[in-house]
C-alpha cells in the first residue's frame, strides 16, 4: 500500500518566512545594483567632464598661439567691450563666425540664434553631473576660469600679474610652469548666488586662492576631488578642500615653479 509523503500536508506554496527571505534578497540586490549604477554613472560623468576640459584646453592653447596672450575671465576685446571668457573662446571652439559680442555678458538662451550658432560648444561647457536648477532658458556652464587671467597686481592680488592691463590675459612667457599652473576649475551654480551660465561674466572664481579651507560643496566635485585644467592642457584631480597655502606650495599658481 502506498504511503503519503511528509509534504502531503502542504499545498506547494511558499510560507510567510520564505516570502520574507525572497523579498529581503530582492531588496538587497536592488540596493547593490543601484549603488553600482550610481558609481558607474559618476565615473562616466567624471570622464566626460575631463574630456570637456581637455577640449577647452586645446581651445585655450589655440587662442594663445593666435594672440600671444591667455584669454581673460572678462576679456577686453577692445576699449568698447569686456566679454565673458566663454564668448571670446567661441571662435576657438569650432565656431569661427560666432557673433560673440552680441549681448556682451548676458546669458545665451536656449533656442536663440546665438545658441544655434554655438552648436556643440554648449555640451563642451557642461559637465553631465551638473544638475543645477537654473532660470528658464539658461544653459549651465560647469567651469570657471581662474582670476589670474584678468587682474593686474602682484602675486598677492589674487595671483594677477603686474604690468598687465585689467581684462587682458598675460602673455605665455609670464607663466612660470604651464604644466603646474591651473587655468580652469569645475564649478556649478550655488543656491543664492548668480548662476554660472553660458555667455555671462559671472564666476571668475578659483577655490584654491581662498585663505581658509574651501567650503565643501559636494556637487562641485567628483567624490572628494575636483577636476582642474592646467595651462599646458592636461587635466588632473586634486583635493577639493585645498587651502591657499597648499595650493601655492604645490606650484598651482602661475607665478610659482615647483
Amino acid at each position: 500500500m502506498k504511503t503519503k509523503s511528509h509534504r502531503a500536508g502542504r499545498n506547494g506554496g511558499f510560507t510567510l518566512v520564505e516570502l520574507l527571505v525572497v523579498v529581503v534578497i530582492i531588496v538587497a540586490l536592488a540596493a547593490v545594483s543601484f549603488t553600482a549604477y550610481r558609481s558607474i554613472r559618476a565615473k562616466a560623468n567624471e570622464s566626460t567632464s575631463a574630456s570637456n576640459m581637455r577640449q577647452l584646453g586645446v581651445a585655450i592653447q589655440t587662442f594663445v598661439a593666435d594672440k600671444n596672450r591667455y584669454p581673460s575671465v572678462g576679456d577686453k576685446d577692445s576699449d568698447e567691450f569686456q566679454l565673458a571668457w566663454d564668448r571670446i573662446m567661441m571662435p576657438f571652439l569650432g565656431n569661427p563666425d560666432f557673433d560673440y559680442r552680441t549681448g556682451k555678458n548676458s546669458p545665451i538662451l536656449e533656442g536663440s540664434a546665438q545658441a544655434v550658432a554655438m552648436g556643440p560648444a554648449a555640451k563642451i561647457l557642461h559637465c553631465p553631473g551638473d544638475d543645477a536648477d537654473l532660470p528658464r532658458g539658461q544653459m549651465p556652464r560647469s567651469y570657471s576660469m581662474c582670476p589670474w587671467t584678468c587682474t593686474q597686481g602682484g602675486p598677492n592680488f589674487i595671483n594677477g600679474f603686474s604690468g598687465v592691463p585689467f581684462g587682458v590675459g598675460p602673455p605665455p612667457i609670464r607663466v612660470a610652469d604651464p604644466s603646474r599652473a591651473v587655468v580652469l576649475v569645475e564649478h556649478q551654480s550655488e543656491k543664492g548666488k548668480d548662476p554660472n551660465v553660458i555667455g555671462t561674466g559671472a564666476y571668475e572664481h578659483m577655490f584654491g586662492f581662498m585663505d581658509q579651507p574651501q567650503r565643501k560643496i559636494p556637487a562641485n566635485y567628483h567624490g572628494s576631488n575636483q577636476l582642474v585644467l592646467f595651462v599646458d592642457g592636461h587635466v588632473a584631480a586634486i583635493p577639493g578642500n585645498i587651502t591657499q597655502t597648499e595650493w601655492e606650495s604645490k606650484g598651482y599658481s602661475p607665478h610659482r615653479k615647483r
